[in-house]
C-alpha cells in the first residue's frame, strides 16, 4: 500500500499581512503518512479525540555515524497538539527524502509548517 502525503503549509515570514492557513488532515492508520523533507519542516500533530490519548511513531534512518533512533509511540493526549522540528534530513530522510509518520488512530490530525 502507498503512504498518504501530509499537506504542507508555508510560514510566510515576519511581515504585516503575511498569513497562511495550516492544513491538517487525519492520519492514515493502514498505510502511514509521509512528506518530502527539505530540512525546513515542522510536523504538527493534533489529537482530535474527545477522550482518548493516541500515539504517533516517526521512523528514523542511520545518520553518518550509523546511529538510528525512531520516535516510538509518543502519546498525544486528547485535545492537545505536539510539534516536531525543524526536521533535518540526516537521520530522518528515507532514501527518497520522505519522512515516515505512523498514527495509531485517524483522530490524529497531521500538518506540516515549512519555515522560510
Amino acid at each position: 500500500m502507498a503512504r498518504t502525503v501530509v499537506a504542507k503549509s508555508n510560514a510566510l515570514g515576519p511581515y504585516k499581512g503575511a498569513w497562511d492557513t495550516l492544513t491538517m488532515a487525519a492520519g492514515d492508520v493502514a498505510n502511514g503518512n509521509y512528506f518530502v523533507l527539505t530540512g525546513k519542516e515542522i510536523l504538527v500533530m493534533y489529537n482530535s479525540s474527545a477522550d482518548t490519548a493516541y500515539h504517533v511513531t516517526i521512523d528514523s534512518v542511520d545518520d553518518s555515524f550509523g546511529r538510528q533512533e525512531d520516535i516510538t509511540e509518543v502519546d498525544i493526549p486528547f485535545g492537545t497538539y505536539r510539534m516536531f522540528g525543524p526536521i533535518y534530513l540526516e537521520g530522518w530522510a528515507q532514501t527518497n527524502n520522505w519522512l515516515h509518520v505512523n498514527v495509531e488512530n485517524a483522530a490524529i490530525l497531521l500538518g506540516v509548517i515549512v519555515i522560510p
